[in-house]
């Protein structure tokens, strides 16, 4: 409350009490913004430079590099190549003489065989973000539940997987940079670079998958074995128990889109089953359930008797491993040359409109 209406010697009688009531309203009702505050990384890496001179000597992140590598010809297949190394020696001389068919895939292939990397739209759309986050010196902030639940539980994840390996794996905190690239990879032990990502919930872990699904986790894998001079690197997926935080937000949410809780905030009891469900879709462990329960004061412990089932550690751990491929670096530096004359370009038409008043 104003402490200038307290101040006040010709205010009507009773209004002090009046004013102290209120005042000891506003103390009782007083409480944290979020009884769960939101976990943020102490640093975080910033690429952009505002009033940047040009790219010449600009580094990529490994995280974003894939994001330029849609341009990269995809290369022959085994047998695409034995059919082209045969058509070849046809083609010369050496043997019975192409159909026109055949001909016409020799060239073909020749042509797929000799192709050079480009930059694709999304490359060109991703170089343009760049650029702009320099010329206004502010990037885009992207905040999503996936992205909150990845930073607070990175640590969890960490140690899971060191538990079930055997090892005591830690976050590395060793940021790296050669000529193209910077990056930071989540652990580096025995000669193995690791990066690791925490699934939201079950829906997207990728416990069936076989070969990486997202293209820009394989490039940037390779990139942090190009930095740490290594031949092998783990991208580790690991399913972990949501934070409260988080856990208590979907509830909320919940209440928004169905009215589920009470005006005391207690659950109604034909929205339980529901409440139940998400519940178990987030969280995997007995122990990360019964820390729900003790901070929650929404949820009741009776409510996942018989119907909360713990998930095995290794059924929570998918493990994709990757191999070096200097081809596929060589082909990546390419891009970045491209990425970076591209910049430049961009940058120049930026200065050269400014001096115009355009």
């Amino acid at each position: 409350m104003n402490n200038f209406w307290k101040n006040q010697t010709n205010i009507p009688t009773g209004y002090s009490d009046l004013l102290e009531e209120l005042e000891a309203k506003e103390r009782a009702a007083m409480r944290p913004r979020n009884k769960y505050p939101k976990v943020v990384r102490e640093k975080t890496f910033v690429n952009y430079l505002h009033n940047r001179p040009n790219y010449d000597d600009y580094l990529f992140r490994c995280s974003g590099w894939g994001k330029l590598m849609g341009g990269i010809p995809k290369p022959l297949t085994d047998r695409q190549a034995e059919t082209y190394s045969a058509y070849h020696e046809r083609f010369m001389g050496n043997g019975k003489p192409l159909t026109e068919k055949q001909e016409s895939d020799y060239y073909d292939l020749g042509a797929r065989l000799r192709a050079k990397a480009t930059l694709s739209d999304g490359a060109v759309s991703y170089c343009s973000e760049l650029v702009r986050e320099d010329v206004f010196g502010r990037r885009k902030i992207i905040e999503t539940k996936y992205m909150d639940k990845g930073i607070e539980m990175e640590s969890a994840s960490i140690e899971l997987y060191g538990s079930y390996i055997g090892e005591s794996l830690v976050k590395n905190t060793e940021r790296k940079q050669n000529e193209y690239i910077i990056g930071e990879a989540d652990n580096v032990s025995h000669n193995i670079v690791r990066d690791f990502k925490t699934s939201w919930d079950h829906s997207t872990f990728p416990i069936a998958d076989r070969d990486i699904k997202n293209n820009i986790y394989a490039w940037q894998l390779q990139g942090y074995m190009d930095l740490w001079e290594l031949e092998k690197a783990e991208l580790v997926y690991c399913l972990v128990d949501t934070p409260v935080r988080l856990v208590e937000d979907v509830i909320r949410r919940l209440d928004w889109d169905y009215n589920i809780l009470t005006n005391e905030g207690a659950v109604r009891e034909q929205h339980r089953s529901l409440v139940v469900e998400k519940v178990c879709n987030m969280i995997y462990t007995y122990e990360g359930l019964i820390d729900l329960l003790e901070q929650s004061g929404t949820l009741e412990a009776d409510w996942f008797e018989n119907v909360f089932v713990e998930i095995p550690v290794e059924d929570r751990i998918k493990v994709f491993k990757v191999d070096r491929n200097d081809k596929m670096l060589r082909q990546g530096k390419e891009v970045l040359k491209l990425a970076r004359n591209y910049m430049n370009q961009s940058l120049n038409l930026i200065k050269t409109e400014r001096i115009n008043g355009l």
